[in-house]
């Protein structure tokens, strides 16, 4: 896979992210733990970058390594409360 199809899959699997609900909560005084709040500044960041990237020269990136990102983020995304090994991915 090209790096601008992926990128292009990525902002458009976070196009509909609520980015100013994250934003504000960096700010918001009812989040009284630093933790979250640094970890929506965090988060908050990640989706700038990803929106401000420019690929000038395009690359190929291996569909293995493709598919492990994709795997990874299914795995946080969906299954984060079942160990891996039960997964099958030992």
């Amino acid at each position: 896979m090209k790096a601008t199809e992926l990128l292009g899959e990525i902002r458009e699997n976070l196009k509909d992210y609520p980015i100013d609900y994250l934003r504000n909560k960096v700010t918001d005084d009812r989040y009284k733990d630093g933790t979250v709040k640094k970890l929506a500044k965090y988060n908050s960041d990640m989706w700038d970058e990803i929106f401000s990237l420019d690929i000038d020269e395009d690359y190929d990136i291996k569909d293995g390594v493709v598919n492990n990102i994709k795997d990874d983020i299914d795995f946080y995304q969906n299954d984060a409360r079942i160990p891996r090994p039960l997964q099958g991915r030992g």
